[in-house]
């Protein structure tokens, strides 16, 4: 195992960033019940979930730190165990991508079912109609109703039993070195999520996109920060998956894989708490639309 610096220096680092995004979470969750007092009770105990989770991500990585560094300082041979808290992180890494990927998946299909019911806005501003639609946009509008939503489902069905395969291996292994001779657990389970939220990040704007009126100006501006949440969701939090994966490469025997990751993970939930504070333009879009 390499030096302190790059092993736990580097967790230390993570877990104090973290703290800083949990703070974000925090203040994200006040702002959503304090505009949304009236949402769904669904909707609120999803973001309570999703809080929950954040916190207790938290508080095992502060855990498994302390030990480290001050309960077992002076125990080398201890420095190379995997200590329980480690194991059940990655349990709840597994359950915040979870549930992340499925609120996403869920509000894909929700845009779905309006677009089934979109009516263009005055005969002369039909933008969809079948008369003006091209070759090109007829294929694109197909291949996404029909192909991207369930393919993001299947995605997010893959997702889970990925998941659930890397907490049974990491439940098995006992060092740190046993961790590294098994990278795969780790590089296949982060470049699935990082597929799946470049999928449902982009069918989610096609979307919002679609069922944005032109005629409107007054949802654009919602619509257009929609759009930007989900984007940044998606990028960003694909751009972190894709530095993991490449410092598991160039730095296999290091910690700093592990300190990227507590950031990824920590910048889901803050994402998710994003996804839902616009989401009374959602109803707003319900409101406009009407069946042929």
């Amino acid at each position: 195992m390499s030096g302190l610096n790059p092993t736990y220096g580097a967790l230390f680092v993570g877990v104090l960033l973290s703290a800083v995004l949990f703070g974000v979470t925090m203040l994200q969750t006040f702002v959503y019940f304090q505009q949304y007092a009236s949402d769904r009770a669904w909707r609120k105990l999803s973001v309570c979930w999703l809080w929950f989770l954040d916190a207790l991500h938290l508080s095992l990585s502060a855990h498994f730190v302390y030990h480290y560094l001050v309960t077992d300082y002076d125990r080398p041979d201890a420095l190379s165990q995997i200590v329980w808290s480690f194991k059940l992180r990655i349990v709840v890494d597994a359950l915040v991508v979870a549930s992340v990927h499925t609120l996403y998946t869920s509000r894909l299909w929700t845009l779905l079912a309006i677009d089934d019911h979109v009516e263009p806005f005055g005969k002369e501003a039909r933008r969809w109609s079948r008369q003006k639609m091209t070759v090109r946009a007829s294929a694109t509008r197909w291949v996404m109703r029909r192909i991207a939503p369930w393919l993001a489902s299947v995605l997010v069905v893959v997702g889970y039993a990925l998941g659930i395969v890397m907490c049974i291996v990491t439940f098995k292994l006992d060092t740190f070195g046993d961790l590294s001779r098994a990278p795969w657990a780790t590089f296949v389970p982060l470049g699935a999520s990082t597929a799946i939220d470049v999928v449902i990040a982009g069918s989610l704007c096609y979307f919002l996109a679609r069922c944005r009126p032109r005629s409107s100006t007054a949802m654009n501006g919602p619509a257009k920060t929609f759009m930007m949440y989900t984007l940044n969701t998606g990028v960003i939090t694909s751009f972190c998956s894709l530095i993991t994966i490449s410092t598991m490469v160039a730095f296999p025997t290091t910690f700093i894989p592990i300190a990227i990751e507590f950031l990824v993970i920590k910048r889901t939930p803050p994402s998710s708490l994003l996804f839902y504070l616009p989401l009374g333009m959602i109803a707003r879009l319900r409101s406009l639309v009407r069946p042929y």
